[in-house]
């Protein structure tokens, strides 16, 4: 157990270091996601109960919502029809 927490931190050092060379709007979906990755992480833990699962099914889903989350940003920053949204 306590191998998988020392392995997580240390995925998120490295996400960390690999965001401080990205862009402004990257660099923010990319520490949203990390703190999406703690909390998901957690509450899947809570409910399923086994490292296995929840490993997986939390990089996946965030891997996924990752890429939403930065389509969406893209589209927000070019959408100029809908002023009223911001």
């Amino acid at each position: 157990m306590g191998w998988q927490i020392i392995y997580a931190f240390r995925s998120l050092i490295l996400l960390l270091t690999l965001v401080s060379i990205l862009s402004s709007m990257i660099k923010k979906v990319l520490a949203y996601r990390a703190l999406s990755f703690i909390v998901g992480f957690t509450v899947t833990y809570m409910w399923w109960g086994t490292w296995q699962q929840t490993f997986l099914f939390t990089i996946v889903l965030l891997s996924i919502m990752t890429v939403v989350h930065y389509l969406f940003e893209k589209w927000w920053d070019r959408n100029k029809e809908f002023p009223e949204w911001r």
